[in-house]
């Protein structure tokens, strides 16, 4: 939903379909469900039907979300607009990180953005925080990551104002400078 002309993807987008062995088209974010499907040769298939033994004992998706996914993956394809903004809100999103030097942002080009805050208390606190102004932002936390690399994910949306993008990110900024005084004795 998110990369090429049509929102088919970075390998559409970069036109390596014919050199890719196999895909994993996701049916969440950008649609909206849960699941996946692989998508790749006929061998694939047969090896992941015949010996994949989560895909033998797990249920198949139901009929209506079958028929959502595909009309989320039809009005995807039209969305030109949606994509346009939401490249503008990542690189405005990015473009934050000099403004709040005291923050270290991830390397990231896509709508999951990640701001590091260290410390699992901190960073549970700037989930907290950001929830309590209305945004929905998780805490990735130790020993998911390593000790001292906790962060926040942020998911960025093409409905963001750019008011919204700065005040999330202020609010990581006081909650990490804050946690930083009292790990300093101030």
């Amino acid at each position: 939903g998110v990369y090429g002309p049509k929102g088919e993807g970075l390998v559409q987008q970069l036109g390596l379909s014919s050199e890719v062995f196999a895909r994993v088209h996701t049916f969440g974010k950008a649609l909206g469900f849960r699941g996946a499907a692989v998508v790749g040769p006929h061998v694939l298939r047969e090896y992941l039907v015949n010996f994949a033994r989560p895909f033998m004992y797990s249920t198949a998706p139901d009929t209506a979300s079958l028929r959502g996914i595909r009309q989320a993956y039809e009005r995807q394809s039209q969305m030109t607009s949606e994509r346009a903004a939401l490249q503008e809100n990542i690189r405005a999103f990015k473009s934050l990180a000099a403004r709040f030097p005291e923050l270290r942002f991830l390397q990231s080009n896509s709508p999951i953005q990640g701001v590091l805050v260290p410390g699992n208390a901190a960073v549970l606190e700037a989930e907290r925080a950001l929830e309590g102004a209305g945004f929905s932002a998780r805490a990735i936390r130790a020993p998911t990551v390593p000790l001292g690399s906790e962060r926040i994910r942020i998911c960025i949306h093409a409905f963001n104002s750019r008011e919204e993008l700065e005040q999330a990110v202020a609010i990581v900024a006081s909650v990490a400078q804050l946690a930083m005084r009292e790990a300093h004795g101030a």
